[in-house]
């Protein structure tokens, strides 16, 4: 039975609706904040949208480096860091952390109203409870990343692509646009949606002049930003990356193992990334369906193969789209389940479709019992997520601030890229130098240098090879993974030429971290 013929004795009002959105809205966004750690920087990609954000508005012109391209959050961040300018480091990593957490969950609107079109509007709740309260998503968003807002557009694109006006393709191609800036592979949502569109309204002469207006919309979004990313470093960071990236990716990939492995052919190459690809999309699937979609999904699967809705496939084939850049990023073995994140609109919706099977059941029952078991899931699921690593990057980022002040060059100590954070706090409000050439060349560059171990067997080979790169000083850890250092930590004395300059011991940390400065002359002494 169509959902929209089901009685009124099943309907929920709108005053209800609302009072638990805004309500589960309250939670999620009191979970979010509550275990944001505020205290510890921005790091690794977030760290460096925050840096081309801010030279946007300190400089008021598009920064040169730093990123090639999927800066549209950065940009969006930009106006809010000029408002905010005159405060500090961690007042503007606060600020990009909130607008992530805030727009992750206000989603929660669309989600709903994208759950409507499959769904009545009890499970549309339902639904966009199940996405609001995914603890990853959760998680994703105090990270201060891209994720938020890209999914926060492509779930109005998929709304929009359901409604039945095809005016509304003008509003789809708007923001395809949107999120391309963000991140470029948005662009792979054009071929889907136009198949869509055309099936769905059919090939008239006013359904053709509509899709070109689109396009014209498109482009008027796309060419500004593609000019000033050209202009700045060369490309245009959408079709420069969506087919000659992944086109050197594969080339050069196929030459190195021909070169270097003669046995290796094209085609062991290709099915080995096959193999990633499929291995590790199967794997992370999994592993974000946990704990809330592992119980759902199967319902709203099942429901699918029984009964066949047009609209569904809709969604699966767009959805298919959405996650070719994930397949691709697994078959080069990127370990990382944000590539997946984009399909929780998607599971949240095909979950609700399985459950409103159950629509039978009393409004208030199926109500109360299901937001109670996400409530519970989401709950239960964050704990298990949340440990004391928070604790260890907050210290280890209070050590790489001590290195920032101390050291010319340190070995690459675990979580060393909290460096470069730990030198933009320190010289704020001065932006850091960006690399002029060779393969960091745009990127922001610390003035201490990370050493890395190379073929080092012992801790005097690294020294001796480390030495004229500004090796100045060492940080070991108890149990650290490299071996040479493990030793240091548990027999300083066989160092003579390693002078203590920190212990964590004596500054109340919970976690046992030292800090050396090399003496190159007692150094030199001994392996004359």
């Amino acid at each position: 039975m169509d959902y929209k013929t089901i009685s009124n004795k099943t309907s929920i009002s709108r005053k209800s609706i609302i009072f638990i959105i805004l309500g589960v809205s309250s939670i999620s966004l009191f979970l979010r904040i509550y275990i944001t750690p505020f205290e510890i920087p921005l790091s690794l990609d977030a760290l460096e949208y925050y840096a081309f954000g801010y030279e946007i508005a300190i400089s008021q012109n598009y920064p040169l480096g730093i990123l090639e391209t999927n800066d549209g959050w950065s940009i969006f961040l930009s106006p809010f860091f000029t408002i905010f300018h005159n405060t500090d480091f961690m007042t503007l990593n606060f600020v990009q952390r909130i607008l992530s957490i805030i727009i992750s969950t206000f989603t929660i609107i669309p989600i709903y109203y994208l759950c409507k079109e499959f769904v009545n509007k009890k499970f549309a709740v339902i639904g966009s409870i199940l996405f609001v309260l995914d603890p990853r998503i959760i998680n994703n968003s105090i990270l201060g990343v891209t994720e938020s807002i890209y999914i926060f557009l492509n779930v109005i694109i998929l709304f929009s692509v359901f409604r039945k006006d095809p005016k509304f393709i003008f509003l789809t191609f708007l923001l395809i646009g949107f999120s391309s800036v963000v991140r470029y592979e948005g662009l792979l949502m054009l071929i889907p949606v136009s198949v869509i569109y055309f099936m769905r309204f059919q090939k008239s002469k006013k359904h053709i002049i509509n899709f070109s207006i689109a396009i014209i919309i498109l482009l008027l979004v796309l060419s500004p930003i593609a000019y000033l990313r050209t202009d700045a470093n060369g490309m245009d960071g959408f079709t420069s990356h969506i087919f000659t990236g992944v086109g050197d990716y594969f080339s050069s990939s196929i030459i190195k193992n021909d070169e270097i492995e003669s046995q290796t052919s094209s085609t062991g190459f290709l099915i080995q990334f096959s193999i990633n690809s499929i291995v590790n999309s199967i794997k992370y699937l999994i592993w974000i369906s946990i704990p809330m979609f592992v119980c759902f999904l199967p319902l709203g699967i099942y429901k699918i193969i029984r009964h066949r809705n047009k609209e569904i496939y809709y969604l699966i084939f767009l959805s298919i789209f959405m996650i070719i850049p994930a397949l691709y990023a697994f078959g080069r073995d990127f370990q990382d389940p944000r590539y997946l994140l984009i399909l929780i609109p998607t599971f949240s919706v095909i979950s609700v479709y399985g459950l409103s099977q159950f629509d039978k059941f009393s409004q208030k029952t199926v109500l109360a019992v299901f937001v109670s078991i996400i409530i519970l899931f989401a709950g239960l699921f964050l704990w298990y997520l949340q440990d004391d690593k928070y604790d260890l990057i907050n210290e280890r980022y209070q050590i790489s601030k001590i290195v920032a002040n101390t050291a010319t060059g340190v070995n690459n100590y675990e979580d060393a890229y909290l460096l470069k954070a730990a030198e933009l706090e320190q010289k704020w409000p001065t932006p850091l130098e960006k690399a002029d050439s060779g393969e960091l060349k745009g990127q922001i560059i610390t003035d201490v240098k990370r050493i890395v171990y190379s073929d080092a067997i012992n801790l005097i080979e690294y020294i001796k090879n480390s030495r004229d790169s500004g090796l100045s000083h060492l940080v070991v850890f108890e149990n650290d993974k490299q071996e040479f250092l493990n030793d240091v930590f548990l027999n300083s004395e066989k160092y003579p030429y390693l002078q203590l300059e920190f212990d964590s011991k004596n500054n109340g940390f919970s976690n046992n971290i030292l800090i050396y400065k090399i003496d190159y002359e007692i150094f030199n002494d001994i392996i004359e």
